[in-house]
């Protein structure tokens, strides 16, 4: 299991919160108590960066979930950056691609 961390920032109405190891019953309230921490003071967007993330489970969806919730009032938008395949998958399947702005996972290229 990798080991889990979040970084924060915030710079001209936009908060950046960058992600690492699991995202998962354990660790989402932590997750959550980060990103309601980098919104606190109403930023316009919110990007999580999930390019340290390898495994998100219907918890981290959840957390996503409610951040776009906290932000929707106040016509603030969350923007999903470097999700790894397999966690886009885990976006697009729940339909959150519909409902987030989720960048698309870079391609591997073949060598």
């Amino acid at each position: 299991m990798d080991t889990f961390g979040t970084t924060a920032s915030r710079s001209n109405g936009t908060a950046v919160v960058a992600v690492r190891g699991d995202v998962d019953l354990y660790t989402a309230p932590r997750l959550w108590e980060e990103i309601d921490a980098a919104i606190a003071g109403t930023p316009h967007e919110l990007v999580i960066d999930l390019s340290g993330v390898s495994f998100l489970d219907s918890s981290g969806l959840s957390v996503l979930v409610k951040a776009h919730k906290r932000l929707r009032p106040v016509e603030g938008t969350v923007v999903i950056r470097g999700a790894a395949e397999q966690v886009y998958m885990a976006l697009e399947i729940s339909k959150l691609t519909s409902v987030l702005t989720v960048e698309a996972p870079a391609r591997r290229s073949a060598t």
